[in-house]
């Protein structure tokens, strides 16, 4: 069974740990707590007849990528940001800041670590007026952008916020 080890990233508030929770346990909760430490979830997929063990890591809110792996371990030691297999960066449509935030991410990870072959997931949510995220039924969540192009940078805002 291969590992795949995943870290989800985003600005405070833009619904990372919805996300997760949806997707390991098919469940959303009304309720909005700030993710304070690292949680991490253990689910198994089976994809293409191939069986994964993902480990999925909810983060709080990062001042910042870090640049090499000293301030890695003197400030996110337990985190393990830069030996992650892939990333899903999250951010709100109805906030242009929670998108700066995960393209300035996206462009310390480009500066810090060869991600040509990491592949980058972009997700967004979006946030009610009450500050719980709002998903539509069927799909609860919304991919604005998958890069494919695993060396490609987020340089645009989704135009159909613009």
């Amino acid at each position: 069974m291969d590992l795949v080890k995943v870290i989800i990233l985003g600005a405070p508030g833009v619904g990372k740990t919805s996300i997760v929770q949806q997707f390991v346990w098919n469940d959303f909760s009304e309720e909005y707590l700030a993710t304070e430490e690292k949680h991490t979830y253990y689910p198994s997929v089976i994809i293409n007849d191939h069986l994964y063990e993902l480990k999925i890591s909810d983060l709080p809110a990062i001042p910042y990528f870090p640049a090499n792996s000293f301030y890695e371990w003197t400030e996110y030691r337990f985190y393990g940001l830069r030996s992650a297999t892939a990333y899903v960066l999250v951010f709100d449509l109805t906030n242009v800041d929670t998108f700066q935030y995960i393209r300035t991410l996206r462009e310390q990870m480009a500066e810090s670590r060869d991600m040509r072959t990491v592949p980058l997931l972009v997700v967004t949510s979006i946030i009610s007026s009450n500050n719980r995220p709002k998903y539509s039924n069927h799909l609860k969540n919304r991919i604005v952008a998958k890069i494919s192009d695993h060396g490609s940078e987020i340089t645009k805002w989704p135009s159909a916020v613009a």
